[in-house]
């Protein structure tokens, strides 16, 4: 993040578990305690208090010891009252050392007052690990705030957060896939803006958000990858003769055939009627996902004798080239085409088709 770019990997991992555990909260103590259980995970401190005032005084304020248990206000001497005067003062040094203790903290900005989140250490504790967590602590007192902002307005909550997010995966590339695929509390902030309702699969914004993540970093690295476009057969056929509840059930068929033909790191989406999109970063080659996708499509019809329908999907594949300037978007037109032109020369040949660029 913006104030250490060079976070050790398992306070990387930390710092991004935290930012996932704000992202779903709902009411302001459930983000401050997500909060005091993240830094007492990164640094065992001997306490902590994270204090937010707001309109006219009014104020919340939260106390923890070393395990990030909650304690009551005063548990720690002294250290409460030092919050208060921090967050009404001027910005101070650093660190400040008593005679028993050690204090780092980050201020952050809340609306119509500010707010604090203060780490005190024993004196026994050597300085340089004390000031090594400052940047930490006031990389997480940033995003603390960006969460308490959210109860005055989720649509700035959805940037400030993104942001802080965007930031922890770009300081380490080398790990921005693997956290990337891990990073479900954000799916599920996404949840209802970003999936298909009927299939539960991303919707187009949902594919275009994930995927042109994925698509930049894989482009960067020179790493294999992929844009799939699939139409679902005989869609129009099974509603006029069937019905439409018919053929909504044909479409979560198709869904469902294509989350088993895919893996969880690849981004599969539902772009509207009838069809679907994919991109898959570093499998092996496009025929290994032709075959898959074949394989799912006849187990499913097989296992289902006395079905209305049987499922079939035309399918276009594109590779990406990462010496093209071809923006994600590029690549999926060029997989729909792929697809038409497939379709149009095999159609009723097979359950899956691959066309390659």
């Amino acid at each position: 993040m913006k104030n250490n770019p060079s976070f050790t990997t398992i306070e990387l991992r930390h710092l991004l578990q935290l930012s996932a555990e704000l992202l779903t909260t709902t009411e302001p103590l459930d983000a401050l305690h997500s909060t005091g259980a993240g830094i007492s995970r990164l640094f065992h401190p001997g306490g902590l208090v994270i204090l937010v005032v707001g309109d006219d005084d009014d104020a919340l304020a939260i106390e923890f010891d070393g395990e990030g248990r909650r304690r009551k206000l005063g548990y720690h001497p002294g250290l409460c009252e030092l919050a208060q005067q921090l967050v009404h003062g001027a910005e101070p040094a650093p660190v400040e050392a008593s005679s028993e203790n050690r204090y780092v903290w980050g201020k952050f900005p809340y609306p119509s007052g500010g707010g604090i989140v203060l780490v005190s250490w024993p004196n026994t504790v050597h300085t340089k690990i004390v000031s090594s967590a400052q940047a930490i602590v006031k990389d997480v007192a940033e995003l603390t705030g960006a969460v308490m902002s959210k109860f005055h307005g989720q649509a700035r909550l959805q940037r400030e957060v993104a942001d802080h997010t965007q930031a922890l995966v770009a300081s380490n590339s080398a790990h921005a896939l693997e956290l990337n695929r891990r990073d479900k509390a954000e799916h599920s902030l996404r949840l209802l803006s970003f999936t298909d309702e009927l299939t539960g699969l991303n919707n187009r914004r949902g594919f275009f958000l994930d995927a042109e993540r994925s698509f930049q970093i894989a482009q960067r690295q020179r790493m294999q990858c992929a844009v799939i476009f699939a139409d679902v057969d005989n869609l129009k056929v099974v509603n006029d003769q069937r019905g439409h509840d018919v053929g909504d059930q044909l479409i979560r068929d198709a869904a469902a055939v294509l989350r088993e033909s895919f893996r969880k790191a690849d981004v599969i989406a539902r772009l509207g009627g009838d069809e679907f999109a994919a991109f898959t970063v570093a499998d092996d080659c496009p025929d290994r996902i032709v075959e898959r996708l074949c394989a799912r499509v006849e187990d499913f019809n097989r296992a289902q004798p006395d079905h209305a329908y049987e499922v079939a999907l035309s399918t276009g594949i594109v590779r990406c080239d990462p010496d093209s300037n071809m923006s994600l978007a590029d690549y999926l037109l060029e997989a729909d085409k792929a697809m038409y032109a497939v379709k149009a020369e095999r159609r009723g040949k097979s359950k899956a088709y691959v066309a390659e660029k």
